[in-house]
This record gives C-alpha cells, structure tokens and sequence, in this order.
C-alpha cells in the first residue's frame, strides 16, 4: 500500500508543510509563500523532458497524410471571393447594404 497517492496510513502521510509552532510566528506574505519558497533545488533535479515526436512503425499511425487539409482550408474556395468588389459598411450592422428586392 505504499504506492497509492490517498495518503491515508501514518508511513504514506507526506512531511507536514508546517510545524507546531507555525501559528505563534508571523505569517509569510502571498509571495514568499507562494513563490519564492515554493521551488526548492529539488524541483529541478530531474527536469520534465520534451516529448519528441517520431514516424509510426509500419503499420502503426498515419502515414504519407500532407494532403490532408483542415476543415476551414478544405470549405474555403479562393473562387468565391472573386470578382468581389470592397464595401465600407455605413450604418448599423443589423441594416443590410443591399437588401434584396
């Protein structure tokens, strides 16, 4: 049982953060016992390392997928826009420039 994370039995229970004599003293400000004591050395022992991405086995993943697009590339025609003359919009929003007839 001394792998489980509840820390529930007296050998699992973590160091406490504060001793009895915590309350008698003055109280850290927001920084320092938020920040400036919250890093100790130990923290950067055996920093987090970058997950590299690799190709899949053969077999395994997705292969040759470039001509893959993404939903908005793949709606979007560069023909629907042609020929499109530039309006400034004048007046409220709400108000069509154009309203059909």
């Amino acid at each position: 049982q001394r792998s489980l994370q509840r820390q529930v039995y007296a050998e699992e229970a973590k160091p406490l953060a504060e001793t009895y004599l915590e309350p008698d003293r003055p109280s850290d400000s927001v920084y320092t016992a938020g920040h400036s004591k919250l890093l100790g050395p130990s923290a950067f022992k055996d920093p987090v390392r970058k997950i590299v991405q690799k190709e899949p086995p053969a077999g395994f993943g997705h292969h040759q997928v470039a001509h893959w697009k993404s939903t908005a590339h793949a709606s979007h025609s560069p023909g629907s826009i042609e020929g499109a003359v530039y309006n400034r919009q004048t007046g409220p929003s709400y108000q069509a420039q154009n309203p059909p007839t």
